[in-house]
């Protein structure tokens, strides 16, 4: 996301706040209207709508309407938000009464002008419709008054989100998380990971990565650096459902937007810490592992917090890397920070509570000991 770090940091902390809200709730319905919020103040829009698409009745019914209460259906073959369903992609109308799609007998029966639309269709890993976002209007605060590119990238944060709720609430109602929902949260959780190491000539990355509830709280990546420094970390948020998923994800997209201009892994400790306080709920708790290789692979940093040891190797020789951390939560202050001189170094096996807990795979925390 091309975005000035001003910008970022100012989404960055929309985000965390509202993971926050968001994750405190039980009630569906809540949960969507924070999101909608979430995605207003995102893009600085007057208002946002959540459509959610009805595939029987095939049409749009919305349960958040900032501006209005009941409950609204419409088809979804006409109109700039059922043209962004049909098309699949974003539309900015920044002059909407001299766009045919557009209807402003609604305008009329609430006397309110519409002046910009943005639109943003949810879309499922499986490529159906969920949903689509509809923000109106600049508000008084926002520096432009109309919708830009940039809006449509910091909509697609909001989307990401709306597409694991509105997947949980179908699989909350059937209630139970069979293979497919494992699929689709593997490709869901999937769009938070980056692996820069994954077409690497000298280095081989095997990954085994497979939630097993439908929103999980598990999520690595893989970064090398334009020194060619390498970072890999796994962040393991304990729970299930939203509050790990939205915490996870915060903090990969955290580390996404600082890896650009880390020299060291202090670097991101740093950028971390200032972030667990307005991040996590009370008593929310997130177990990780952050190694920072140097571009020659002769000294290793670490921390980690409430994982189980990595393990590196270093010719035939196996060190165990225990955490010496607790788990992170809202009121860490410090994270202390190890160092390892390699010699010879020749792999890197890390792994959180997933692979041991995974039935299928079937591996024991003793046999990993033993490696």
């Amino acid at each position: 996301m091309n975005l000035s770090q001003e910008k970022a940091n100012k989404v960055l902390e929309i985000i965390s706040r509202y993971s926050k809200k968001i994750s405190s709730q039980n009630i569906f319905a809540e949960v969507i209207h924070y999101t909608a919020l979430m995605a207003k103040e995102l893009v600085e829009a007057d208002r946002c709508t959540i459509w959610i698409y009805d595939e029987v009745r095939e049409d749009l019914w919305s349960k958040v309407s900032h501006g209005i209460d009941e409950e609204i259906r419409i088809d979804s073959h006409k109109g700039i938000v059922g043209d962004s369903l049909q098309i699949k992609q974003p539309i900015i109308v920044n002059d909407p009464y001299n766009d045919p799609r557009f209807n402003n007998e609604i305008d009329k029966e609430l006397g309110y002008k519409t002046k910009c639309i943005l639109t943003y269709p949810i879309i499922g890993e499986d490529g159906k419709i969920v949903g689509v976002f509809q923000t109106v209007n600049k508000n008084e605060s926002a520096e432009k008054d109309h919708f830009v590119e940039e809006d449509i990238e910091i909509l697609s944060i909001a989307s990401s989100f709306g597409s694991k709720i509105l997947i949980g609430e179908h699989y909350e109602k059937i209630n139970d998380y069979n293979r497919s929902a494992q699929s689709i949260a593997f490709k869901k959780q999937r769009t938070a990971v980056v692996n820069q190491l994954e077409n690497s000539l000298y280095l081989d990355t095997q990954i085994i990565y497979k939630p097993a509830d439908v929103l999980s709280g598990d999520i690595y990546s893989i970064y090398k650096t334009e020194e060619g420094n390498i970072l890999v970390f796994i962040v393991d948020a304990m729970g299930h459902g939203i509050m790990p998923a939205l915490t996870s994800y915060a903090i990969a997209s955290l580390v996404k937007q600082y890896i650009k201009t880390a020299n060291y892994l202090q670097d991101i400790a740093s950028e971390i810490l200032k972030s667990l306080e307005p991040l996590m709920a009370d008593g929310e708790q997130v177990s990780c592992f952050f190694m920072w290789f140097d571009k020659d692979f002769k000294t290793l940093d670490y921390f980690g917090g409430g994982m189980y040891p990595q393990m590196v190797k270093q010719g035939k020789k196996i060190t165990k890397l225990k955490s010496n951390n607790p788990p992170l939560m809202s009121f860490t202050r410090k994270i202390k920070i190890d160092a390892l001189e390699l010699k010879d170094f020749s792999g890197l096996f890390m792994y959180s509570d997933g692979i041991i807990e995974d039935e299928e795979f079937g591996v024991e925390k003793d046999h990993l000991e033993k490696m």
